[in-house]
Protein backbone atom coordinates (compact mmCIF):
# COMPACT_ATOMS: atom_id res chain seq x y z
CA UNK A 1 0.00 0.00 0.00
CA UNK A 2 2.82 2.79 0.93
CA UNK A 3 5.01 1.59 -2.02
CA UNK A 4 1.85 2.12 -4.46
CA UNK A 5 0.73 4.95 -3.06
CA UNK A 6 3.91 6.71 -3.19
CA UNK A 7 4.76 5.29 -7.07
CA UNK A 8 1.43 6.80 -8.02
CA UNK A 9 2.05 10.16 -6.31
CA UNK A 10 5.36 10.35 -7.75
CA UNK A 11 3.97 9.45 -11.07
CA UNK A 12 1.28 11.68 -11.08
CA UNK A 13 2.37 15.17 -12.31
CA UNK A 14 3.62 12.63 -15.71
CA UNK A 15 0.92 10.84 -16.41
CA UNK A 16 -2.00 11.83 -14.83
CA UNK A 17 -3.67 10.65 -11.56
CA UNK A 18 -6.38 8.17 -13.09
CA UNK A 19 -3.88 7.26 -16.03
CA UNK A 20 -4.13 3.69 -16.64
CA UNK A 21 -0.52 3.46 -16.90
CA UNK A 22 -0.36 4.89 -13.63
CA UNK A 23 -2.27 2.33 -12.00
CA UNK A 24 0.18 -0.45 -13.91
CA UNK A 25 3.69 1.06 -13.16
CA UNK A 26 2.81 1.78 -9.25
CA UNK A 27 0.73 -1.75 -8.73
CA UNK A 28 4.10 -3.28 -10.71
CA UNK A 29 6.57 -1.25 -8.08
CA UNK A 30 4.56 -2.00 -5.12
CA UNK A 31 4.77 -6.45 -5.88
CA UNK A 32 8.30 -6.19 -6.21
CA UNK A 33 9.01 -4.02 -3.30
CA UNK A 34 7.01 -6.47 -0.94
CA UNK A 35 8.22 -9.71 -2.68
CA UNK A 36 11.44 -9.18 -0.74
CA UNK A 37 9.78 -9.17 2.28
CA UNK A 38 7.07 -11.63 1.82
CA UNK A 39 8.66 -14.85 -0.61
CA UNK A 40 11.33 -15.64 2.94
CA UNK A 41 8.15 -15.86 4.81
CA UNK A 42 5.97 -18.15 2.45
CA UNK A 43 9.08 -20.11 2.05
CA UNK A 44 9.10 -21.10 5.83
CA UNK A 45 5.22 -20.96 6.07
CA UNK A 46 4.67 -23.97 3.26
CA UNK A 47 7.57 -25.67 4.58
CA UNK A 48 6.57 -25.47 8.08
CA UNK A 49 2.86 -27.33 6.99
CA UNK A 50 4.24 -29.83 5.40
CA UNK A 51 6.87 -30.72 7.93
CA UNK A 52 6.48 -34.73 9.10
CA UNK A 53 8.72 -33.90 12.88
CA UNK A 54 6.44 -33.34 15.26
CA UNK A 55 9.62 -31.97 17.64
CA UNK A 56 10.47 -29.34 14.97
CA UNK A 57 10.05 -25.97 15.44
CA UNK A 58 10.23 -22.33 13.24
CA UNK A 59 13.31 -21.77 14.31
CA UNK A 60 14.74 -24.82 13.70
CA UNK A 61 13.45 -25.26 10.12
CA UNK A 62 15.23 -21.65 9.52
CA UNK A 63 18.13 -22.45 10.48
CA UNK A 64 17.83 -25.99 8.15
CA UNK A 65 17.24 -23.83 5.19
CA UNK A 66 19.80 -21.63 5.92
CA UNK A 67 22.41 -24.50 6.40
CA UNK A 68 20.88 -26.72 3.49
CA UNK A 69 20.62 -23.80 0.75
CA UNK A 70 22.25 -20.78 2.15
CA UNK A 71 20.49 -17.31 2.14
CA UNK A 72 19.37 -18.49 -1.43
CA UNK A 73 16.83 -20.93 -0.05
CA UNK A 74 14.52 -18.34 1.55
CA UNK A 75 14.35 -16.72 -1.79
CA UNK A 76 13.27 -20.28 -3.48
CA UNK A 77 10.41 -19.18 -5.98
CA UNK A 78 11.24 -15.18 -5.74
CA UNK A 79 10.99 -14.50 -9.42
CA UNK A 80 8.10 -17.24 -10.00
CA UNK A 81 6.58 -15.34 -6.93
CA UNK A 82 6.87 -11.90 -8.92
CA UNK A 83 5.83 -13.43 -12.00
CA UNK A 84 2.79 -14.35 -10.35
CA UNK A 85 2.21 -11.85 -8.05
CA UNK A 86 2.94 -8.44 -10.41
CA UNK A 87 0.29 -9.13 -12.86
CA UNK A 88 -1.83 -9.80 -9.50
CA UNK A 89 -0.64 -6.57 -7.94
CA UNK A 90 -1.62 -4.91 -11.24
CA UNK A 91 -4.87 -6.63 -11.63
CA UNK A 92 -5.62 -6.03 -8.47
CA UNK A 93 -4.71 -2.45 -8.20
CA UNK A 94 -6.42 -1.37 -11.68
CA UNK A 95 -9.58 -3.30 -11.05
CA UNK A 96 -9.74 -1.49 -7.68
CA UNK A 97 -9.15 2.11 -8.85
CA UNK A 98 -11.98 1.32 -12.09
CA UNK A 99 -14.15 -0.40 -9.78
CA UNK A 100 -13.61 3.06 -6.70
CA UNK A 101 -14.15 5.00 -9.66
CA UNK A 102 -17.02 3.96 -11.07
CA UNK A 103 -18.98 3.35 -7.87
CA UNK A 104 -17.87 6.98 -6.41
CA UNK A 105 -18.34 8.80 -9.88
CA UNK A 106 -21.48 10.76 -8.07
CA UNK A 107 -19.28 11.97 -4.96
CA UNK A 108 -18.60 15.50 -5.44
CA UNK A 109 -15.56 15.60 -2.83
CA UNK A 110 -14.10 11.96 -3.57
CA UNK A 111 -15.30 10.09 -0.34
CA UNK A 112 -16.80 6.84 -0.75
CA UNK A 113 -19.10 5.01 2.02
CA UNK A 114 -17.38 1.79 3.87
CA UNK A 115 -19.67 -0.20 1.62
CA UNK A 116 -18.75 1.24 -1.89
CA UNK A 117 -14.81 0.89 -0.59
CA UNK A 118 -15.39 -3.26 0.55
CA UNK A 119 -17.12 -3.87 -2.94
CA UNK A 120 -13.96 -2.29 -4.84
CA UNK A 121 -11.84 -4.69 -2.89
CA UNK A 122 -13.77 -7.30 -3.50
CA UNK A 123 -14.02 -6.76 -7.25
CA UNK A 124 -10.39 -6.65 -7.26
CA UNK A 125 -9.61 -9.25 -5.12
CA UNK A 126 -12.03 -11.87 -6.81
CA UNK A 127 -10.62 -10.44 -10.06
CA UNK A 128 -6.64 -11.08 -9.63
CA UNK A 129 -7.08 -14.14 -7.84
CA UNK A 130 -9.19 -15.49 -10.72
CA UNK A 131 -6.40 -14.57 -13.26
CA UNK A 132 -3.49 -15.51 -11.39
CA UNK A 133 -4.25 -18.71 -9.79
CA UNK A 134 -2.95 -20.99 -11.80
CA UNK A 135 0.64 -19.40 -11.19
CA UNK A 136 0.45 -19.19 -7.44
CA UNK A 137 -0.26 -23.08 -7.63
CA UNK A 138 3.04 -23.57 -9.52
CA UNK A 139 5.24 -20.75 -7.41
CA UNK A 140 3.92 -22.82 -4.18
CA UNK A 141 4.44 -26.04 -5.98
CA UNK A 142 8.16 -25.19 -7.13
CA UNK A 143 8.89 -23.54 -3.06
CA UNK A 144 7.91 -27.12 -1.91
CA UNK A 145 9.65 -28.94 -4.21
CA UNK A 146 13.31 -29.82 -2.35
CA UNK A 147 11.32 -30.54 0.90
CA UNK A 148 12.24 -33.98 1.78
CA UNK A 149 7.99 -34.85 2.12
CA UNK A 150 7.51 -33.14 -1.49
CA UNK A 151 10.56 -34.62 -3.12
CA UNK A 152 9.44 -38.05 -2.32
CA UNK A 153 5.91 -37.55 -4.02
CA UNK A 154 7.13 -35.92 -7.18
CA UNK A 155 10.85 -35.40 -7.34
CA UNK A 156 11.07 -34.53 -10.55
CA UNK A 157 9.33 -31.23 -9.66
CA UNK A 158 12.75 -30.20 -8.66
CA UNK A 159 14.09 -29.65 -12.59
CA UNK A 160 11.78 -26.39 -13.27
CA UNK A 161 9.15 -24.68 -13.15
CA UNK A 162 7.23 -25.46 -16.75
CA UNK A 163 8.02 -28.95 -15.32
CA UNK A 164 5.81 -28.22 -11.76
CA UNK A 165 3.21 -26.66 -14.39
CA UNK A 166 3.31 -30.33 -16.54
CA UNK A 167 3.25 -32.28 -13.84
CA UNK A 168 0.02 -30.49 -11.90
CA UNK A 169 -1.74 -30.72 -15.46
CA UNK A 170 -1.11 -34.21 -15.61
CA UNK A 171 -2.69 -34.76 -12.39
CA UNK A 172 -6.03 -32.79 -12.39
CA UNK A 173 -6.73 -31.67 -15.93
CA UNK A 174 -6.30 -27.76 -16.80
CA UNK A 175 -9.75 -26.71 -15.94
CA UNK A 176 -8.80 -28.18 -12.23
CA UNK A 177 -5.11 -26.84 -12.72
CA UNK A 178 -7.04 -23.16 -13.33
CA UNK A 179 -8.93 -22.98 -10.57
CA UNK A 180 -7.59 -25.43 -8.41
CA UNK A 181 -8.23 -24.09 -4.49
CA UNK A 182 -9.21 -20.49 -6.24
CA UNK A 183 -12.91 -21.12 -3.49
CA UNK A 184 -9.96 -21.32 -0.93
CA UNK A 185 -7.99 -18.67 -1.65
CA UNK A 186 -11.15 -16.46 -1.87
CA UNK A 187 -12.37 -17.19 1.08
CA UNK A 188 -8.67 -16.71 3.08
CA UNK A 189 -8.63 -13.16 1.21
CA UNK A 190 -11.18 -11.59 0.74
CA UNK A 191 -12.56 -10.40 4.05
CA UNK A 192 -9.21 -9.55 5.18
CA UNK A 193 -9.12 -7.51 1.80
CA UNK A 194 -12.28 -5.77 2.17
CA UNK A 195 -11.56 -5.04 5.82
CA UNK A 196 -8.37 -3.31 5.14
CA UNK A 197 -9.00 -1.23 2.33
CA UNK A 198 -11.96 -0.06 4.62
CA UNK A 199 -10.07 0.48 7.35
CA UNK A 200 -7.22 2.47 5.56
CA UNK A 201 -9.29 4.40 3.07
CA UNK A 202 -11.60 5.43 6.06
CA UNK A 203 -8.29 6.52 7.85
CA UNK A 204 -6.35 7.86 4.89
CA UNK A 205 -7.89 8.65 2.20
CA UNK A 206 -5.93 8.26 -1.26
CA UNK A 207 -7.89 11.75 -2.64
CA UNK A 208 -6.54 15.30 -2.46
CA UNK A 209 -8.20 18.21 -1.21
CA UNK A 210 -7.82 21.39 -2.77
CA UNK A 211 -7.92 24.46 0.56
CA UNK A 212 -11.39 25.94 0.04
CA UNK A 213 -10.10 29.31 -0.33
CA UNK A 214 -7.46 28.26 -3.44
CA UNK A 215 -11.21 27.27 -5.25
CA UNK A 216 -12.54 30.29 -4.24
CA UNK A 217 -9.57 32.26 -5.92
CA UNK A 218 -10.16 30.11 -8.54
CA UNK A 219 -13.86 31.18 -9.08
CA UNK A 220 -12.80 34.69 -8.73
CA UNK A 221 -10.46 34.58 -11.31
CA UNK A 222 -12.86 33.15 -13.66
CA UNK A 223 -16.11 35.13 -13.31
CA UNK A 224 -13.45 38.30 -13.51
CA UNK A 225 -12.59 37.34 -16.83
Amino acid sequence: MVSYRQCKRDLTPYLGESAFSNYVISGAVSELASSVIWTPMEVVKGRMQILEAQNRNTMWLIGHIYRKEGIKGFFRGYWMGVGVFLPHSVVWWTSYEVTKGYVGKNSTDGNLSAFQYGLSSAAASTTAATCSNFLDVVKTRQQLAVAEEISKIRPDDQQSVIKVARNLIREVGVFRALFKGLHIRLMHSLPSSILAMIIVEKVNPDIKRKPIDEEIRKLEHNDYY
